[in-house]
């Protein structure tokens, strides 16, 4: 294959993808998998990659600068060299579930691995790695050994689509929920058709600050999800916490979690409220409630460019809503994890709904993704966060 020399330059400078409209010629065939080589216009090797026919990333870089031969060997030391950055993870007794391979950032682009204890979800955003499984569940059980127990694969389409069924290639994965570690609290995930792999994990370190700042406050979780941020609120010694999520289930894994850590899960001191965010939070306005720390940590708002400016309207209404809601004193948790809306836009969004609205608040932390999610190009920053004071 040969690219655009902006595309070659950016290859060489470390960026992960090749976008079809880059490509200059390609050989003829090709399957999904396949290993692309990419060479200058001096036919000198630049890169490596792995081939994919039906996404516009045709190719995903796994190795650049001098050649290289892409096999067994090489993916059981990639895969051992990832797993080992994660060691003072590994190493807390109060946390039993991290991610072990973060796609790109871990020269595997499109490939998502999360260790729940002895479980392996695997998670692919490009039908390239299918052809690899095999050889991904043999490096991953010469690196985990004994400590690894099931591989589940799950691919990156929705639950309910064709092929999203979750697929065993080790071992026997848990029958029902189970429970892990995070930050000494206990929490239920579902490994098999819960949200990304099973749990939102790149949140540790957000819910551990949330956590030291809840005591003594009536807290309120927007896009609560199965409760992370809540149960960690009532670890800290929140007052009460209230949940909003669209869905019920959800609503009620939060109310199991809870339990589990020995909190009620009744009112007063639970509430969890079912519906739409943006009504709910429109009537709390309304009726005047407030609270002492408000958390909004809503979906991904845009998965193509042409949706950044509706993201960010979306932002900034939840951010107007949000901030009237917190007492004076009060803390407000801004999260995006639009991997298109960069840090500077979320910033500036929020800031800027909350100016509007007479929210006076001062950052008191900028946050981003735990160490298990690591950045390596400016894309793979998808995470953002916003603690703030609010006066």
């Amino acid at each position: 294959m040969r690219v655009k020399p902006a595309a070659l330059r950016e290859i060489r400078g470390g960026h992960p993808w090749v976008f079809d409209g880059s490509i200059v010629s390609i050989g003829e065939g090709g399957r999904a998998g396949d290993l692309a080589v990419i060479f200058d216009d001096k036919r000198r090797f630049a890169a490596i990659g792995l081939y994919d026919p039906d996404s516009p990333i045709r190719v995903r870089i796994l190795h650049r600068g001098d050649s290289l031969a892409i096999d067994d060997e090489w993916l059981q030391a990639t895969i051992r060299s990832a797993i080992n950055r994660r060691q003072p993870l590994r190493d807390r007794p109060d946390t039993t579930a991290y991610r072990i391979i973060h796609g790109e950032n871990d020269d595997l682009g499109g490939l998502v691995a999360d260790l729940y204890g002895a479980h392996v979800v695997l998670k692919m955003y490009s039908t390239a790695w299918e052809p690899w499984l095999l050889a991904i569940a043999d490096a991953l059980q010469a690196a985990l050994g004994d400590d690894l127990k099931s591989i589940t694969v799950r691919t990156g389409r929705k639950v309910g689509s064709p092929g999203a069924e979750p697929a065993v290639l080790l071992g026997t994965p848990p029958a029902d929920q189970l429970v892990i570690l995070e930050n000494g609290i206990k929490v239920e995930v579902d490994l098999r058709f819960g949200h990304k792999t099973g749990y939102f994990l790149d949140q540790r370190h957000n819910r551990s600050l949330i956590r030291d700042n809840s005591s003594g406050r009536d807290v309120l979780d927007v896009f609560s999800s199965t409760g992370g941020f809540s149960v960690h609120a009532a670890s800290g010694g929140a007052t009460s916490v209230t949940a909003i999520d669209v869905a019920k289930p959800a609503l009620e894994q939060a109310a199991r979690t809870f339990a589990l850590n020995g909190f009620s899960a009744n009112a007063p001191f639970f509430v969890a409220r079912h519906g739409d965010a943006f009504e709910l939070l429109t009537e709390m306005v309304d009726a005047q409630h407030h609270f002492d720390l408000v958390i909004v940590d809503p979906p991904s708002m845009a998965s193509r460019q042409d949706q950044v400016g509706r993201a960010l309207d979306a932002y900034q209404r939840l951010a107007s809503l949000a901030g009237r809601l917190v007492s004076s004193g009060g803390l407000l948790y801004l999260a995006s994890c639009t991997a298109r809306v960069t840090p500077d836009e979320f910033r500036q969004a929020s800031f800027d709904a909350l100016r509007r609205v007479g929210v006076k608040t001062t950052l008191v932390e900028e946050t981003g993704h735990d160490i298990d999610h690591p950045v390596s190009f400016a894309e793979g920053r998808y995470l953002k966060g916003l603690l703030l004071a609010v006066s």
